[in-house]
C-alpha cells in the first residue's frame, strides 16, 4: 500500500489556510469588521484563492499515485466507491450543519427542493448552493469518472488518453463557449491541473530523481510565480498564473522528498493535513458565526486583521477536532460496512477555493475570487 507522502500532506494544509486567509478578509470586510481596502495586504490575501489549484494538481498527482503505487491496483468500480467515501459521508454531515445555522437566521438560503437535492448529489450549477466550496467537489468528481474510464490502460497511457480528452474539450469550449453549467465543467481550462498532476506522479513512481539544485530552482520559481500574480490577478488565465506555479511547487517538493531532502519542518508539520478537507468545508460557516457575534458584541473594525486570526485559528482547530471525532471514525465504519475491510490512509485530495461560477447563495460573501476564467 502507498505511504503517506508528507509533502503533499503539508501543502494540502498551507493551501487550505491560504484559501481561508483569504475568505477571512472577504468576510471581515463583508461584515463590517475591517475597512474596504484595495492595498497590498488585501490584495495578497486574494492569492490565497489559489489553493483550489494546489489541489486540483495534487489530485492528480494522488490518483496515479494511489492506483498505481501498489502491487494490485483498485478497479475502477472500487476506485470510484472508495471516492465516493471519501468526498460525500463527511460533506452530508456538512451541510446539515450550514442549513442548522440557515434555520436559526445566521445565514440564507433561497432554494427549493430541487436546488437541495442538487446540491447534495454535488451536480454542476447547484453545488454551491450549500457549501459555497462545494463546486470544487463538482470538478474533483467528474475528473475522479474519467481517470476511472481510463485506468484500466496503465498509468502512461491513461494520462496521454485524458491528456488528449481534456485538451480536446477545452478547444472545444473555447470555440463554443457553452452557458450550461455541465458543459462548463467538461471544457474548462482547470482540467489540464489534474493532468500536471498525474504526469508528476507517474515521475514520482518512476526510477527517476531530480537534483536537489533543481527542486530548489522549480520551488524558488513557484514561490515567486504566487508573489508575481498579485499584480496579474483577473488579467491572465489561472491554469496560468496559479496552476504553472502549483505544479512547480508541487513537482519540487515531492521529489526532494523522494530523495531524502524534505526538511524536518515539513514532515513535522504534516499531520495537519489530514483535516484540510473538513477544514475547507467548515470554515465559510465558521466565519459567518464568528464574525455575527463579533459585530453584535461591539467588536471593533479598527481591529479587523486581529479577527481574521481568530476566525483562521478557530477554523483550524474545528476541522482537526472535528477530522479526529468524526471524519475519521465514520471512514472506519463506512470501510466495514462497504468496502468489508480498511480505506486506506492514503492523502486524498479533496479541495480548497477558488472562484465559482457563481456566488453561493448560503453566505453574503463570495466563496472565492481569483482570476478563473
Amino acid at each position: 500500500m502507498p505511504h503517506t507522502i508528507a509533502s503533499v500532506q503539508f501543502l494540502r494544509f498551507v493551501a487550505a489556510l491560504a484559501v481561508c486567509v483569504h475568505h477571512a478578509h472577504t468576510a471581515a470586510v463583508v461584515h463590517g469588521l475591517m475597512p474596504p481596502t484595495a492595498g497590498l495586504a488585501a490584495r495578497m490575501t486574494d492569492v490565497g484563492a489559489a489553493g483550489v489549484h494546489i489541489f486540483f494538481v495534487i489530485s492528480g498527482f494522488i490518483m496515479v499515485y494511489t492506483a498505481y503505487g501498489k502491487p494490485s491496483p483498485d478497479g475502477p468500480g472500487t476506485f470510484i466507491v472508495k471516492r465516493g467515501l471519501r468526498i460525500f459521508p463527511i460533506y452530508w454531515i456538512v451541510c446539515v450543519l450550514y442549513l442548522a445555522a440557515a434555520s436559526g437566521g445566521f445565514i440564507a438560503f433561497e432554494f427549493g427542493l430541487s436546488g437541495l437535492v442538487a446540491s447534495l448529489l454535488l451536480l454542476p450549477g447547484s453545488s454551491s448552493l450549500i457549501v459555497g466550496p462545494g463546486w470544487t467537489l463538482t470538478y474533483e468528481l467528474y475528473f475522479y469518472l474519467c481517470f476511472a474510464a481510463v485506468m484500466v490502460a496503465g498509468r502512461s497511457r491513461a494520462i496521454v488518453i485524458l491528456s488528449l480528452f481534456f485538451m480536446t474539450s477545452i478547444v472545444l469550449g473555447t470555440v463554443l463557449n457553452p452557458s450550461n453549467a455541465a458543459l462548463k465543467l467538461i471544457t474548462s481550462h482547470l482540467l489540464v491541473e489534474f493532468i500536471a498532476g498525474g504526469a508528476i506522479g507517474i515521475l514520482y513512481l518512476s526510477s527517476h530523481t531530480i537534483s536537489s539544485r533543481l527542486t530548489t530552482i522549480s520551488i524558488v520559481v513557484a514561490i515567486a510565480g504566487f508573489a508575481t500574480s498579485v499584480s496579474a490577478i483577473g488579467s491572465i488565465p489561472s491554469a496560468l498564473a496559479w496552476g504553472g506555479p502549483s505544479a512547480l511547487l508541487i513537482i519540487g517538493l515531492v521529489m526532494a522528498e523522494k530523495s531524502g531532502r524534505l526538511p524536518v519542518l515539513i514532515r513535522r508539520t504534516a499531520w495537519l493535513g489530514n483535516s484540510s478537507y473538513l477544514l475547507y468545508l467548515i470554515h465559510t460557516l465558521v466565519f459567518d458565526l464568528m464574525l455575527t457575534l463579533l459585530r453584535e458584541g461591539g467588536a471593533s473594525p479598527n481591529h479587523g486583521w486581529i479577527w481574521i486570526v481568530l476566525i483562521v485559528g478557530m477554523s483550524v482547530l474545528i476541522a482537526i477536532v472535528m477530522h479526529a471525532r468524526i471524519e475519521v471514525p465514520l471512514n472506519a465504519v463506512l470501510a466495514r460496512l462497504v468496502l468489508k475491510g480498511r480505506m486506506p490512509g492514503e492523502p486524498v485530495s479533496q479541495t480548497a477555493l477558488a472562484r465559482p461560477e457563481r456566488e453561493s447563495a448560503g453566505s453574503p460573501y463570495p466563496v472565492a475570487a481569483g482570476p478563473v476564467r
